[in-house]
């Protein structure tokens, strides 16, 4: 039993020191926030640097993987999509963005991210939340381009003056 011991709290001790080397050494999780922050900067300069002629997508991550190099009706792209966005969080990052050229159109995908639990989808403000977060987005879109395309958003219920379908489009046209 006696020389049991001794390797039982030897291994002990090297678990032990494991576990404090690996809690001091562990790294906080990615910041939501500070990743938005870095790919604004990276929209930005696409922005500045836009052809005459593109269109805009904005949006969560659905949109922001979407290829580069994808040029519908021969026009390019500058994708303005930030992964992990959430309605609210992205009219605020649109409303940092200037638009130095005019986009031809913008598509705007979003509500992803609205629909996961720790962002309680299924609270009674949570439809309010989403409608007044997208209706934001979208007015800002319609301030830099006369042609907004908003696709894939969540329906959200009876609540909503509109009830978008995944799958289904609007086109809104501005003044």
């Amino acid at each position: 039993m006696k020389r049991f011991i001794a390797p039982a709290l030897a291994a002990l001790m090297m678990l032990a020191a494991g576990f404090i080397a690996g809690w001091t050494s562990h790294k906080a999780p990615a910041d939501a926030r500070a990743y938005a922050a870095m790919r604004l900067v990276a929209v930005q300069v696409a922005l500045d640097e836009a052809p005459a002629e593109y269109d805009f997508l904005a949006g969560d991550s659905q949109t922001e993987l979407q290829p580069g190099d994808q040029r519908p009706c021969g026009i390019p792209l500058v994708n303005g999509g930030v992964s992990g966005a959430t309605s609210s969080a992205y009219a605020e990052y649109v409303a940092k963005l200037t638009f130095p050229v005019r986009p031809k159109a913008a598509s705007l995908t979003i509500g992803t991210n609205d629909l996961l639990l720790k962002n309680r989808p299924q609270g009674t403000d949570a439809a309010s939340r989403f409608e007044a977060s997208a209706e934001r987005i979208v007015r800002g879109l319609q301030a830099v381009t006369g042609r907004v395309v908003v696709t894939a958003l969540p329906r959200w219920g009876a609540r909503s003056r509109v009830s978008w379908m995944p799958g289904r489009s609007a086109i809104i046209r501005g003044g």
